[in-house]
Parts: structure tokens; C-alpha cells; sequence
């Protein structure tokens, strides 16, 4: 007769302490309930109804390492009896079965699954998903995606785990604990800075998973997260892959945080760059028009990392952009996707980029993944696939989640390249000779002012004309994150063809009545498909309520720091939840960037609200003309 386990009260007794502390699963070294991977086992053991004798023998271990926190809740481990491994009779004759166990391969980061045949168990490892029968090893290969359920079947049929294959099931826990982490004991020499709480956990996380996805919200540092953990890892030269509204932004935020890196902006689709004549900069900048023309010319520097900013970008996998992008990360020991889109509601769109950094087969590769994940409907089965991509490869906050770390208000400069620059240089000169030309006596200054005014804001339509091309696939890119956006606009003419370029948006400008205006605010406020409106900084700025976003983006700016403020207080009122990020797209080495140092410059010297608007452009206009003819 078998010999069945006894029931253990005292050890289940103390498990359900530990259980009752960590209701949520929670896993964190908190001194309360389970730390890391106790928790899934933890929990697991308290659901099963009886236990064999090796399960309550890793209990009895397990729970010794929380005999301070069970003292506190009354239970003492030291008076609980050591359990015996008992090994039950098989078969005529009873002897032993043949071991049941779990190992792991290292080379392909699958779990290899080994017992004698049996009907029961054949039809329970079936139910772990991913799992396919080696018939040349005579046993059940597992992919990390599958490891949960894997360690509730190990652990109801009394399988036993190799050092390895519990390292890696450990490794897995570390990964989600760290994937849902709020800070990191981590110090990066050499960058210039300091990372919030969260990004340094985000950095740490990524170190761990090496192939990884970022998914942060806008607004929350992917990309200084990135630049630190191929800095920390020291993974250079890195290649970066953006949308080309963003090379310019990387080139500032690589400066910023590392002053002493060297950065290659890529252009065009011939080989002319530097790097292409033996030197490569510890960062090389490409955009994602031209890795397909230049992919041999990439493929052999000996970028040992690589980023895909607006990874979404590679979602379709026959793209010749999609095609590059797998070779060019083939064998990188840093592969990092970077994008706030909330990839869980397409995971369509998760495969190619899966692929891209070598992580889709432990999530049970492409039929496993296709047939349980797209076209599923309802949230258990995508918070199921949330849980496993934490596990494995992907990070994710939501603004919400850190706004303690947030400033209630912040700002982010993003250059962009000017598209008409030598019509633009031509326009500036013009200018500029007028001014030194028109200097006189002060009566001559003061009479220029009106047409000074006249002709500056002529140069600053044909900047902002030239950057709308980018500042368009910017807003597009900033869309496809599944939050609002607020964009405001000086000129008619730019406002007009930012509402032509997004036929679905609200829109606020200059010459709408008041009842348009109340429409198309409620429309922007209420309506879950309209995520953009377009605003006149005159007509938008001030007086109404936009508080459905927490992001505004200035195509162009006012005057005056007053007007820039109150504009992006549109959207900072009462029953905003969330940080807000004003965005300024900013056309480089143009009027528009020295008129933002101008404003920002005066903003930290001169109150706006006592000085008064009037006074206020006065000042920035005569110093516009006095930094245009330097």
C-alpha cells in the first residue's frame, strides 16, 4: 500500500502566516510575506490540498529563512518537526521510480522535463503551455514563458530541479521582482547626472535582461535610461536607430548625460560619414529611412549594443526597415526596444519586435504566441501575457505610478532639424542685414521696432515651416503612445496644416466662436477617440480647461515665459492627476532656439506676472535683435 504524506499541520500552519501577509503576490523585500521566488512557490503549496514528502521537506527549508518574521507572527520555526522525504512505492515489487526531474539548457533557455511514461502526467505536462516532446532525448523541452505553470506541475507530481534549472526559474523571479522594482542600490560612474529612483531601477532591470523592452510612458527618461545602461555595460560603439524627428534629441541627451562621448549623426543613404572611413564614435546615430541602404555598410563596425527608439516602428515584418533592423542585432550583447505605446492591446505588433531582440521563442514562439495572444479577447489572458513578458524582457511605468518622483510641471527641449535650411540661412541673413543696416540714433531704433517685429515673425513662419514635416511625425510617434497630446501653434497658417496632417483632432483657433470652441473642447475632454487638439497660443491659451492630457507640445512660442506657462496651464488644473511635460520642438540653430534661451533666461530673472507682457516682449525683442546682429 502506498504510504501517503502526513498533513503537516504545523508546517501549513506556518506557511499560511507568510500567505496571509503577501495576499497580493507581491514578492518584495518588505518584511512582510514572501521574498522573489518563495512567492510563487509559497503560494503554490498553500493551494494544494496534501503535500509529498520532498514538497513539505522544501517547505520546512523555505520557511527557516523566515523565522524572524514568523516569531512576530507567532509561529516559531523551531519547534516545527523536520520533515522526512518519504519516497512512495512503484509498481510490483516497490521499488523507486525513475527520478522525475527538471534540468535546463543554457543554449536554446529551454527547460527540459524528464520521467517515465505515464498517462496522468503526459496529460499534465500537456497543459503547460509551449511545451513540446524531443523525440530524440525522450523528453518534455519547456520555454521560460511557461515556467510558472511548469513549477506548479513540478511541484504537485514531486519533480526535482537541477541546481541550473533553479537558478534560471530564480533568475525569472529576480527579473519580475526587478520589472515592478522602484529603485536599484546602482551607481554608474562617469554619467553626468542623476537618475530618479525609477530609472535606476529601469537601468538595473535592463542590465539583468540584456535583450529588453523599455515601455515607459512619454515623459519618463527612456531614453537617458538607455544611453545609462550601455554606459554601465559598456557596450560601445552603440548604434541608434530612431525615427529621424529624434536624432537630434539623442545627440543632446548622449551630450548631456555623457559630455565626453562621441556622437555620428548617420545621414543620407551613401556612405559619407566618418565611421565609414575607419573611425566609429562611441555612438552612431541612424534613422530608420536608411538602415536598409546602408545595412552592409552597418553590419560590420562592431557595434556590440543597438536601441530601436519608437520601436513600433518595426511592427511589420516584411518592412525592409523590419528586415535590417533583425540583421543589425543579430549577436549584439545590448539590444534595447524603446516604446510608450501600450504594445499589450495589439500583440500583433509585439511579434516582429519579439523576434528583433531574440526573446519570441521564450514566450513560446510564433505559433504559440499567435495562437493564444492575437485576437484574444478580454484582460485575463493579456495580463497573463504581461506577467510573462515582466518575467522575461519588458519594463513598464505609467506616469501615474511614479508621480511622487515627477515635478508637478517639467519641460523637454527637442531639436529638430530644419528641412528648408538653406532657404531658411538665406531669409536670416536678409534679415540681419537689415537690422545692422537700419542701427542709427535712437529714434531710428524705436521707428524699426514695428517692422523689426514684421520681418522676425516672417523668419519664424519659415522655421516653423521647415521643422512641420518632423514636428508632424513627432505628434504622429507621441500618438501611437495612447495618450493625449495638446499642441499649440503661433502662425494661421502652421495651425491650419497641423489640423490638415490629423483629420480626426479637435481644434481651437483664432477665428472660432464660442460655441465652436465649447464643441470642440468637450469633443477633446470626452470623446476617447480624439486625443490631439490643435490650439491657437492666443485662442487656446488661456480660459479653458484641457485636463483629459497631461502632455502639450509647443510648435511655436509666445513671447514671453507668461504666455508659454499659461498656455501649458491648460492642461495643469484642477483634476489633473498627472505630472506635466511641455514639449518644445525647437528648429536648431534658428530664431527659434535663440528665442527659447531668451525666454528661459529672462523667466529665471525677471517675474513675468510684475513686469507685465507688454514690457515683457519689448525686452525680448530688442535682445532678439541684439543676439541676430552680434
Amino acid at each position: 500500500m502506498i504510504q501517503r504524506p502526513e498533513p503537516y499541520p504545523e508546517l501549513r500552519a506556518a506557511l499560511a502566516a507568510l500567505v496571509a501577509e503577501d495576499p497580493d503576490h507581491a514578492g518584495v523585500q518588505n518584511r512582510r510575506g514572501f521574498n522573489g521566488g518563495d512567492s510563487e512557490f509559497g503560494h503554490s503549496l498553500h493551494r494544494q490540498q496534501s503535500w509529498s514528502g520532498r514538497q513539505a521537506f522544501a517547505a520546512y527549508r523555505m520557511l527557516r529563512k523566515y523565522h524572524g518574521q514568523l516569531i512576530a507572527l507567532g509561529v516559531d520555526v523551531e519547534k516545527i518537526p523536520e520533515p522526512k522525504v518519504m519516497l512512495e512505492p512503484h509498481g510490483p515489487g516497490g521499488t523507486a521510480p525513475a527520478p522525475r526531474q527538471v534540468s535546463f539548457i543554457s543554449e536554446s533557455a529551454r527547460f527540459r522535463v524528464t520521467f517515465t511514461y505515464s498517462g496522468p502526467l503526459v496529460a499534465a505536462i500537456k497543459r503547460v503551455d509551449g511545451r513540446r516532446f524531443d523525440i530524440e532525448s525522450k523528453s518534455w523541452l519547456v520555454p521560460l514563458a511557461g515556467a510558472e505553470q511548469l513549477q506548479a506541475f513540478a511541484d504537485a507530481h514531486d519533480f526535482v530541479f537541477t541546481p541550473r534549472a533553479a537558478a534560471a526559474m530564480h533568475e525569472m523571479a529576480l527579473r519580475r521582482e526587478a520589472s515592478r522594482a522602484t529603485d536599484a542600490d546602482l551607481d554608474i560612474p562617469g554619467l553626468v547626472g542623476e537618475l530618479r529612483p525609477f530609472q535606476r531601477a529601469g537601468v538595473q532591470f535592463l542590465l539583468r535582461a540584456k535583450r529588453a523592452i523599455l515601455a515607459d510612458d512619454p515623459g519618463l527618461g527612456k531614453t537617458c535610461q538607455a544611453i545609462a545602461t550601455i554606459h554601465a555595460a559598456n557596450a560601445y560603439p552603440a548604434l541608434i536607430v530612431v525615427p529621424a524627428s529624434l536624432k537630434l534629441n539623442w545627440r543632446k541627451e548622449i551630450k548631456q548625460w555623457l559630455p565626453g562621448a562621441t556622437v555620428e549623426i548617420l545621414s543620407g543613404r551613401t556612405a559619407t560619414n566618418p565611421m565609414f572611413q575607419g573611425y566609429v564614435a562611441d555612438f552612431v546615430v541612424a534613422n530608420y529611412d536608411v538602415i536598409s541602404a546602408r545595412l552592409e555598410d552597418l553590419k560590420d563596425r562592431g557595434f556590440k549594443s543597438i536601441v530601436f527608439d519608437e520601436s513600433h516602428a518595426l511592427k511589420t515584418r516584411s518592412a525592409q526597415r523590419s528586415v535590417a533592423a533583425k540583421e543589425l542585432a543579430r549577436g549584439k550583447e545590448i539590444r534595447l526596444l524603446l516604446s510608450g505605446t501600450p504594445i499589450l492591446n495589439r500583440p500583433k505588433e509585439l511579434i516582429n519586435q519579439l523576434e528583433i531582440i531574440n526573446q519570441l521563442d521564450n514566450l513560446g514562439g510564433w505559433h504559440d504566441f499567435n495562437s493564444k495572444y492575437v485576437g484574444a479577447a478580454g484582460t485575463t489572458i493579456l495580463q497573463e501575457l504581461n506577467k510573462r513578458l515582466r518575467s522575461i524582457c519588458m519594463i513598464r511605468r505609467l506616469k501615474s505610478s511614479v508621480l511622487s518622483e515627477l515635478p508637478e510641471k517639467q519641460q523637454a527641449i527637442v531639436p529638430i532639424e530644419l528641412s528648408n535650411r538653406r532657404e531658411y540661412m538665406a531669409a536670416q541673413a536678409d534679415l540681419i542685414s537689415w537690422l545692422r543696416a537700419t542701427q542709427g540714433d535712437e529714434a531710428a531704433r524705436k521707428a524699426r521696432g514695428a517692422e523689426a517685429l514684421v520681418r522676425i515673425s516672417k523668419l519664424r513662419l519659415l522655421a516653423a515651416q521647415g521643422k512641420l514635416s518632423a514636428a508632424t511625425a513627432w505628434i504622429s510617434d507621441f500618438l501611437d503612445s495612447g495618450q493625449a497630446l495638446v499642441a499649440f501653434a503661433h502662425h494661421r497658417e502652421i495651425q491650419k496644416q497641423l489640423v490638415a496632417a490629423f483629420p480626426g483632432c479637435a481644434y481651437l483657433l483664432g477665428d472660432d466662436d464660442i460655441a465652436s470652441r465649447d464643441t470642440q473642447v468637450s469633443r477633446f475632454q470626452n470623446d476617447p477617440a480624439c486625443r490631439l487638439i490643435v490650439c491657437s497660443l492666443k485662442a487656446g491659451g488661456v480660459g479653458i480647461t484641457l485636463t483629459k492630457a497631461s502632455n502639450v507640445a509647443f510648435l511655436e512660442q509666445g513671447w514671453n515665459m507668461a504666455e508659454m506657462s499659461q498656455a501649458t496651464d491648460r492642461v495643469h488644473r484642477i483634476g489633473q492627476r498627472d505630472s506635466v511635460t511641455a514639449w518644445w520642438l525647437l528648429a536648431e540653430d534658428s530664431i527659434d532656439q535663440m528665442m527659447s534661451e531668451l525666454i528661459l533666461s529672462k523667466a529665471a530673472a525677471v517675474d513675468a506676472a510684475t513686469e507685465g507682457r507688454v514690457m515683457e516682449e519689448t525686452t525680448l525683442l530688442n535682445s532678439l535683435i541684439s543676439r541676430l546682429i552680434a
